[in-house]
């Protein structure tokens, strides 16, 4: 007999031992014939409940987040070329007005003609909506930064400079004396060039097809823009001329 083989007897008595031992693995069994530690089938419905609630909790998140960020970026729009103004937040277009009058004052000052400065102006709001989405971004790649993100470290002024919507517009145009870097008005036939290359010119960007798009929302806004500074005009216009007893051109010339 090998020493490896219990006797027959003693191997009866220890599986008759062990057949009474309580089971290892927790408390019997209930009687649905489940084995044990198996969870019931109402248990596993409510755990699926409640992974779905988390699944679309989640996904709502993620489409609110999506929602918020596309009313604020129209870089997020797909197609770019049938947006409207109406899409952009109020900031947004807020800024858009900015610019614009910003780069009307600049080209007027420059002595351009009214259809050079519309374009100079198109060009400009183009080149924001792109490069920060009419926002004044405090970061950006590298050390860019702005409305422009034009960068300190190439020359177009301080962190704090670049960052003040006059000085930033101003060095786009190449009108501030401060910026050596060359501007749109230094671009030799930019009247007539694409707009999207004469902006591409002056950012050396390394996505250079990516201004035109924005063309059609930037007229637009330059436009709106053109309409609201008419009317903020005509106010502070009328509002100096009652303050020192007269009335304006207009209403000298309509009014009774």
């Amino acid at each position: 007999m090998s020493l490896l083989t219990e006797p027959a007897g003693r191997a009866r008595d220890t599986a008759a031992q062990s057949s009474a031992l309580p089971a290892l693995t927790g408390p019997a069994s209930e009687s649905d014939g489940r084995p044990p530690g198996a969870r019931s089938p109402e248990a596993r419905r409510r755990t699926q409940r409640r992974r779905s609630l988390v699944a679309a909790l989640l996904a709502l998140a993620l489409l609110a987040g999506w929602v918020l960020l596309g009313q604020f970026s129209p870089a997020s729009v797909r197609d770019a070329q049938t947006m409207t103004t109406s899409q952009l937040s109020a900031g947004q277009r807020y800024i858009a007005t900015e610019v614009a009058v910003l780069a009307q004052d600049e080209l007027e000052a420059a002595g351009l003609p009214a259809e050079d400065v519309e374009r100079g102006q198109t060009i400009t709001l183009m080149t924001v909506l792109q490069e920060s989405s009419l926002r004044n971004l405090r970061h950006g790649d590298a050390d860019s930064l702005g409305l422009f993100q034009q960068r300190p470290s190439m020359g177009w002024g301080s962190d704090e400079q670049v960052r003040d919507p006059r000085w930033a517009v101003s060095a786009f145009l190449g009108t501030n004396d401060d910026v050596e870097n060359p501007g749109l008005l230094d671009v030799d036939g930019w009247q007539t060039m694409d707009p999207n290359d004469a902006a591409q010119t002056v950012q050396r960007s390394n996505h250079p097809e990516q201004y035109g798009r924005w063309e059609p929302l930037a007229s637009s806004l330059r436009a709106e823009a053109a309409s609201g500074y008419s009317s903020h005009r005509a106010e502070a216009e009328r509002t100096a001329a009652h303050g020192n007893g007269q009335r304006t051109e207009a209403e000298r010339t309509t009014g009774p």
